[in-house]
């Protein structure tokens, strides 16, 4: 527990989550405004550098193509999707 902000998020948290994880013990974030921090902050992957890539493109060639951008990253990447028909934003 913190009043310092999301641990895991770039701090040393991640390691006390990693270790938590591996033994069995439940890591539950409790979200905030954005849900991606907390998820980042329970998984256990370094989190102090992520790429938050908002909406997929709709069109699926260049959908496949933004996911393969991501896939070459080096560092954690969230991206939004839209049910399908709703009107984008």
């Amino acid at each position: 527990m913190t009043d310092a902000g999301t641990p895991g998020i770039s701090d040393p948290g991640v390691l006390l989550v990693r270790e938590a994880r591996a033994h069995g013990v439940p890591v539950v974030p409790i979200p905030g405004p954005a849900a991606v921090v907390a998820a980042l902050s329970a998984a256990g992957i370094p989190a102090d550098r992520f790429v938050f890539d908002g909406f997929l493109p709709v069109k699926p060639g260049k959908r496949i193509n933004r996911l393969k951008t991501l896939k070459r990253s080096i560092r954690p990447s969230c991206s939004t999707n839209r049910p399908t028909g709703s009107p984008r934003p």
